[in-house]
C-alpha cells in the first residue's frame, strides 16, 4: 500500500521529526501554517489542523516511528504536559516493538538451531549405520 511506504526522505512534519529526532507541537492553525512556511515544508494532507502534537517513537539514538494527534477546529487542544505524556507513551511503545523484534529473533535462531540439530541427529544415525 503506497501510503505506508517509508517516507524519511519526505518534507512532512512526520518526517521532520524523524530526522530531527525531537516533538512538533503547533496550538493554532496559523502555528500550522507558519510551521509550513519554512524551507523545504510540504503539507501532504492538504488541510492545516487547529492543534497538532507529534513526538518520535525512540529507542536509545533510533527513531522507530511516530506518535501524532491532531484535533481538526479546536486550538490549544494540546500542551506540554500532553507532549510529556506522548513522549512517555512513544518510548513505551518503543520498548514493545524492540521486544518483539527480539522475540521474532529469538523464534528464528531456535528453528535455525532445530534445523541444525535434526542434521546432525541425521549424520550421526548415518554415521552409525555405516
Amino acid at each position: 500500500d503506497e501510503r505506508w511506504k517509508p517516507r524519511s526522505g519526505g518534507k512532512g512534519r512526520t518526517e521532520w521529526i524523524i530526522r530531527n529526532k525531537k516533538p512538533i507541537l503547533t496550538y493554532t492553525k496559523e502555528d500550522a501554517e507558519k510551521w509550513y512556511e519554512q524551507p523545504d515544508a510540504k503539507d501532504y494532507i492538504g488541510q492545516k489542523f487547529a492543534s497538532w502534537l507529534g513526538v518520535p517513537i525512540q529507542f536509545g539514538e533510533d527513531i522507530l516511528g511516530v506518535i501524532a494527534t491532531y484535533h481538526k477546529t479546536d486550538e490549544y487542544k494540546y500542551g506540554p504536559d500532553d507532549q510529556t505524556i506522548l513522549t512517555l507513551m512513544g518510548r513505551q511503545a518503543a520498548i514493545a516493538l524492540i521486544n518483539a523484534r527480539l522475540v521474532r529473533q529469538l523464534y528464528t535462531r531456535i528453528n535455525e538451531l532445530d534445523v541444525i540439530l535434526e542434521l546432525v541427529e541425521h549424520l550421526s544415525q548415518n554415521a552409525i549405520s555405516a
